[in-house]
């Protein structure tokens, strides 16, 4: 039996997560987007699923794609990292957008997005090397290609130590996981 774990309005479309039960105790997730009563979209969460926030703090809706309508930005759940995906219609139906080049395996998960400004955002990605408290981290800023119809990384920057010296402008980033 699925729990919805978040709603969000985009429009005339409304987002919808559910959080299933594995047979391993674990979870795994789906994103549901209806328009009215219809659903017209249904798009799987590999393990362990989304993220079940009683605040709503795992939907960002605004538009990155540059077709002037609400893009979602819809947070995943994990252990250590902040992963995220992001819901659009753009090209005609709803779907998760993919990252070129993919970071995290998944080519539409990224983690660590900053609030998006001017069509654009950015993520950070852990390096677990030698391990996630001491590597360093991958910076990247992403932008949307309509003809590709994925985000394209336009400049990226690694760190060793990114809470020390890292060139990104990183501090003045807003993450999408501390608004409120």
């Amino acid at each position: 039996m699925a729990d919805e774990v978040g709603r969000a309005e985009v429009g005339a479309a409304t987002i919808v997560t559910r959080s299933f039960p594995t047979q391993d105790s674990g979870t795994t997730g789906e994103i549901d987007v209806f328009e009215g009563t219809r659903q017209v979209a249904s798009m799987p969460v590999p393990m362990p699923g989304v993220y079940d926030y009683a605040d709503g703090r795992h939907f960002y809706v605004g538009e990155v794609t540059g077709d002037e309508a609400p893009d979602v930005f819809v947070r995943l759940m994990a252990a250590s990292v902040e992963p995220w995906t992001v819901v659009s219609k753009d090209g005609g139906d709803w779907r998760r957008v993919p990252f070129d080049p993919v970071r995290t395996g998944d080519p539409t998960i990224i983690t660590s997005p900053s609030v998006p400004t001017h069509g654009q955002f950015d993520t950070m990605t852990r390096i677990c090397d030698p391990d996630c408290a001491t590597g360093g981290a991958q910076f990247d800023v992403w932008r949307y290609d309509r003809s590709k119809q994925a985000f394209l990384a336009t400049s990226s920057v690694s760190c060793a130590h990114p809470d020390d010296s890292c060139p990104f402008p990183w501090r003045d980033r807003q993450p999408l996981g501390s608004l409120r």
